[in-house]
């Protein structure tokens, strides 16, 4: 609701800073729908990291619009992907051994 609020007080750029661990699937995935919505009507999302952007967040960090996504210096971005059946993808176990 934040984001729509601020896209009808102006078309200025929005930007989201973020610093998290990740969250819910269910909620990322609504302000992804958000953002992709505003991306439509023209308004550039600037997403930036600072600190650690993991799991959804960093999704969501890769969401913003095309040449406006950002990391400070010392920030982390870590993604994951779904574990299959719950344990290791064959290629994750060949990469860790076979750096």
């Amino acid at each position: 609701m934040q984001l729509q609020a601020l896209a009808r007080q102006n078309k200025e750029p929005i930007t989201i800073w973020l610093n998290s661990p990740g969250g819910t699937v269910y909620d990322g995935l609504a302000i992804f729908d958000t953002m992709r919505d505003l991306m439509r009507q023209g308004i550039i999302i600037k997403t930036k990291a600072f600190g650690t952007a993991a799991s959804m967040a960093s999704f969501l960090l890769s969401a913003g619009t095309p040449g406006h996504r950002t990391m400070l210096l010392s920030a982390r971005d870590m993604t994951h992907q779904h574990p299959a059946g719950g344990g290791p993808m064959k290629t994750d176990c060949n990469i860790t051994v076979n750096p």
